[in-house]
């Protein structure tokens, strides 16, 4: 039992991950804090050293990836899930080309906000154009939105490919699939799925007002960016105004978070609607309601939880600090611009920094607030090992971590590093091995941590069979059942069974008809990983002896043919080898003889029958153990009541049969005043009833009852002047 619940114990705890609220820690995954026009400094390399430009928006998409647009330099880059940055988007030159072709050779100018669809496309605010562009996963560019020739507000009704629009501050996609645009200042435009655009919000004129109507006909002024919640409502930060508004999905806006007018970083931990922003920017949901906004110009990162309540989430004073701390006041950010989160709750932040070369180092990085991720870890061939023997052990992570390498420990100390897999050709009693995933390129900073694994190192058993039987000593003719059960047979010990060195039969059960002389081996081999040698085994030696036929013979008294009717015949039997107490059934014609299960057996016979008895003997090696006797053959003779006159046909019983109860109807020949004798006799001729009336009716309605007489063939006796008159009838 104590083996058993160790091994449970080591299988739970193998499987278990660590659950709950898991810390999250910021870092760097891009750049190296210089600024870079036009170098693209490791590009197809490592982000984290990379050298970045002017920076902006930033996306995810579904595989892992992480895009943002570096719009001094034109382009947009792309950090894929082994931390490795390319350039996927423009060609280094401002301008518009390219359309249709390869992405990375067409022109952009100033690209700012990137957003990717649920396919993996990424859609990219052409802003210096005035355009929406998109590249597929493929890598071709199109433009979806906006004509650069056409610098000015219009287009609403048609193809978004003809409207005008004056610049592409933001983007967003609602459930539906439509996209919209943060237009210029004042509008937020929208692109139905069919490509064709309207204004979605703003009216047009700068400013702030419209609260509680339509959002056609509010003023706005400095839309930047927009983010859905899971209800359809979409939120719009209005960096000139200061706050954030919410649009209903039935399209009335109204305010959300923010003073009008009012820049400073003021009112965390009350309602977002009497807080202060200094320079509201983007936007960003996670998968629990609460809305995250970059507040630029305070280098904070602000939090609305879906009470309202804002608080501050990271960052104080402009500067780079935080690598490797969860994200707190100690954070700093330096014009943290674009937001996104991803489908696991990490965080991506465009920490933009200064918009010109040279300067401080601050900001000019992609920063990540993640949580410390749990993985499991399994080991081959089983946390449960005999000896020191080999194990390997494989870690199994659940997402990608950009610049990351495994390190792995024994007991707590350190045994292997940069691989997913660790090995040992001796593993002892209790060692426990834990592996953590850490980023190569922050300092070791730990990004995952694994189950442990407790090994159990168990010393070798000796695997035991035992056999119990029916009996050593079996009766020839007879089969034998043998019973195997294993001590240290593991969870699926193997039974195999030899007579005289001959493979017979497999299983825990084994029956077979044994001779004299016949020996029995069972041997059982063992999988438990500890058993050794895994076979083991026992022979049983068997004693064959002879057989007897057991025998009933029946006889009856006092002969099988009858001299009369109603007599009653005793059966008797004759045993031989009936042990020391056979059972007996008797049978007749009719079937079995319900409590005749006696040596003997009587019956009062009217009718002809047969009669037989099955003796069952508990004789030792009785074989069969039944036996049927011969068959008694019983035929009537004569009534006992004889020459009896037929019945008068004026004088009958009613009714007939009956139960003992009836009726004498009839005509009597008599003499007036003359007495009638009535009598009723049984087969034997015993009297069972009688009675003397007087005949001066000769017209007789005489009832007559038996009472209790047994059911059988009775005669009816009248005696009158004329002499006796009989006739039998039936009691059931």
């Amino acid at each position: 039992m104590k083996r058993t619940l160790l091994n449970l114990f080591f299988i739970i705890l193998s499987l278990s991950t660590t659950t709950g609220n898991a810390q999250s820690i910021i870092r760097t995954i891009a750049g190296n804090g210089n600024f870079d026009i036009g170098g693209y400094n490791n590009n197809n390399g490592p982000a984290a050293t990379a050298t970045l430009g002017g920076l902006y928006g930033v996306c995810t998409d579904t595989f892992g990836n992480v895009f943002f647009s570096d719009q001094y330099n034109n382009v947009v880059r792309r950090i894929d899930k082994n931390g490795i940055i390319k350039v996927i988007g423009g060609s280094g030159f401002p301008g518009f080309t390219g359309d249709g072709g390869p992405a990375t050779a067409a022109r952009l100018s100033n690209p700012q906000p990137v957003i990717c669809d649920k396919a993996g496309n990424l859609y990219v605010g052409d802003a210096g154009n005035g355009e929406v562009r998109k590249i597929t996963r493929s890598g071709i560019i199109t433009t979806i939105a906006g004509n650069h020739s056409i610098p000015i507000y219009s287009g609403d009704g048609g193809p978004a490919t003809n409207a005008g629009l004056v610049s592409v501050a933001g983007l967003a996609f609602d459930t539906s699939g439509n996209l919209y645009i943060a237009d210029g200042n004042s509008h937020i435009r929208k692109v139905n799925t069919a490509g064709i655009i309207s204004t979605f919000a703003g009216s047009g004129s700068l400013g702030y007002g419209g609260n509680g109507g339509p959002a056609t006909a509010a003023s706005m002024d400095g839309v930047v960016d927009m983010a859905f919640d899971r209800y359809g409502n979409m939120y719009v930060t209005e960096k000139n105004n200061a706050t954030i508004r919410r649009i209903s999905p039935s399209g009335i806006i109204s305010a959300y978070a923010g003073t009008v007018g009012v820049f400073s970083s003021a009112g965390d931990g009350g309602p977002a609607t009497a807080c202060k922003f200094r320079v509201p920017s983007c936007l960003a949901f996670d998968t629990a309601g609460n809305l995250y906004v970059t507040d630029q110009g305070g280098n904070r990162i602000r939090k609305i939880n879906p009470g309202g309540i804002i608080s501050l989430f990271a960052g104080s004073v402009g500067g780079f600090a935080g690598d490797g701390l969860a994200p707190s006041t100690v954070t700093r950010f330096s014009i943290p611009t674009g937001i996104c989160v991803d489908r696991k709750g990490n965080m991506f932040i465009v920490d933009a920094g200064s918009t010109f070369p040279g300067g401080n180092p601050w900001g000019r990085r992609i920063r990540e607030v993640f949580r410390v991720d749990t993985f499991g870890i399994t080991v081959a061939p089983s946390p449960v090992l005999c000896g020191n023997t080999f194990a390997a052990f494989t870690a199994h992570p659940t997402a990608a971590y950009y610049t990351y390498v495994y390190k792995w420990y024994r007991n707590g100390l350190p045994v292997g590093t940069n691989s997913a897999t660790w090995s040992s050709p001796s593993i002892n009693n209790m060692d426990t091995i834990t592996c953590t995933i850490v980023d190569t390129a922050n300092g070791g900073m730990l990004l995952a941590v694994s189950n442990p694994i407790v090994m159990t190192v168990l010393p070798p058993i000796l695997p035991e069979v035992h056999v119990t039987t029916t009996g050593d000593t079996i009766c020839n003719g007879l089969s034998i059942t043998l019973t195997a059960t294993a001590v240290n047979g593991g969870t699926a010990p193997v039974f195999t069974w030899f007579v005289n060195g001959v493979v017979r039969g497999t299983g825990a059960i084994f029956t077979y008809i044994p001779v004299t002389g016949d020996v029995v081996t069972c041997q059982v081999t063992s999988n438990d990983p500890c058993a050794f040698p895994n076979t083991a085994h026992v022979e049983i030696p068997l004693s064959v002896i002879p057989s007897f036929l057991p025998t009933v013979i029946v006889n009856a008294s006092p002969d099988t043919v009858l001299s009369y009717w109603g007599q009653i015949i005793t059966f008797f039997t004759n045993v031989t080898f009936g042990g020391t107490n056979p059972t007996y059934q008797w049978y007749n014609s009719a079937g079995i003889i319900e409590g005749a299960t006696s040596s003997s057996y009587y019956q009062t016979m009217y009718a002809p029958d047969t009669v037989y008895c099955v003796m069952h003997s508990n004789a030792y090696c009785a074989v069969p153990e039944i036996d049927t006797s011969n068959y008694v053959h019983i035929l009537p003779g004569t009534l006992a009541i004889s020459g009896m006159p037929v019945m008068h046909s004026n004088l009958g019983v009613y009714p007939n049969p009956n139960t003992g109860q009836f009726t004498i109807k009839g005509l009597i020949n008599t003499v007036i005043g003359a007495d009638v004798a009535v009598e009723v006799r049984d087969v034997l001729g015993r009297s069972v009833y009688s009675r003397v009336v007087n005949g001066n009716d000769p017209d007789v309605k005489l009832p007559v009852s038996l009472g209790s007489a047994p059911p059988g063939m009775y005669y009816l006796i009248v005696s009158d002047a004329n002499g006796r008159h009989s006739s039998a009838f039936i009691v059931k």
